[in-house]
This record gives C-alpha cells, structure tokens and sequence, in this order.
C-alpha cells in the first residue's frame, strides 16, 4: 500500500524530531502535530479529532512501533491496514 500524500507522513514524523532547528522534543509531539493538530488546524475539530459518538474516525496498523524504533526508521514504516468511518 502506498501513501496518497506523495509526502509521507512518516517522512514528516522523522524530519520534525531530527531537523536541525526547530525540531520537536519527540516523536510522539510529532506524531501529535501531524494528526490531531493538524485536524483541527483544517477545522476538523467537530467531525475528528476524539473518539465521539457521531464523528468520523481512522486506524492505521503499522509494521513498528513509532515510539520505540530508531527517528532515523520512521521513514521506513510500512502501513499494514487502514480503517476509515
């Protein structure tokens, strides 16, 4: 399976946490920015963003453990499975 976003998120989680300056203090701040923050910096605050009756939500099962490879792996992560409703 191969990412819609010719960026993969992935990509993102790993330059954010190894850039140079301005890099976040961790992976899991990262994994935040391009998910939660990022719905409700689109607006997406009342139909995303929290499990609630009524809002729309998605899985993705990975190969790895975000929080527990090496930053310069995240790249590497391979979605297995991705549910959306």
């Amino acid at each position: 399976m191969r990412d819609a976003d010719p960026l993969s998120p992935f990509g993102v989680i790993e330059r954010a946490v190894s850039r140079e300056s301005n890099a976040v203090n961790d992976v899991e701040t990262a994994i935040r920015l391009v998910t939660i923050d990022a719905a409700y910096a689109l607006g997406q605050g009342d139909t995303t963003c929290s499990i609630e009756v009524g809002k729309q939500a998605a899985q993705v099962v990975v190969d790895r453990n975000l929080l527990e490879v090496p930053v310069e792996r995240v790249d590497q992560t391979k979605v297995l499975l991705a549910v959306l409703g």
